[in-house]
């Protein structure tokens, strides 16, 4: 049971990837990821513009959330690989708040979300 905050950062960085995969490649918006619950997507003044523009933030926090994921796991199986641990503990921590800040700026712009 250790392990859990790894499991959890492991299944979350892949669910951003995913995204990051509707966006770029299905020309699809995950709204369950990016935008809060209640807004149409037909509401989007430029979705093109939305979807390339959400799709660079997306895809590094996924990225970064796996590789938390992974070093928290191995650091807690093998206990090696402490400083990288703490080091993605810490830009993981900050990437969420940048996420969250990022998105809202971007929803704003594009959905006219208060």
């Amino acid at each position: 049971m250790d392990s859990i905050f790894g499991i959890i950062g492991l299944i979350c960085g892949v669910y951003c990837l995913y995204g990051y995969y509707l966006v770029q490649f299905k020309k699809q918006v995950p709204l369950g990821i990016l935008l809060p619950k209640g807004t149409d997507i037909k509401s989007c003044d430029d979705l093109e513009g939305y979807r390339k523009t959400v799709s660079l933030p997306l895809l590094i926090f996924g990225l970064l959330v796996v590789a938390y994921g992974a070093t928290d796991l191995i650091y807690t199986y093998t206990g090696q690989g402490k400083i990288i641990f703490f080091v993605f503990l810490g830009l993981s921590t900050v990437g969420v708040v940048l996420f969250v800040i990022f998105i809202r700026k971007i929803n704003k712009k594009y959905f006219n979300i208060k």
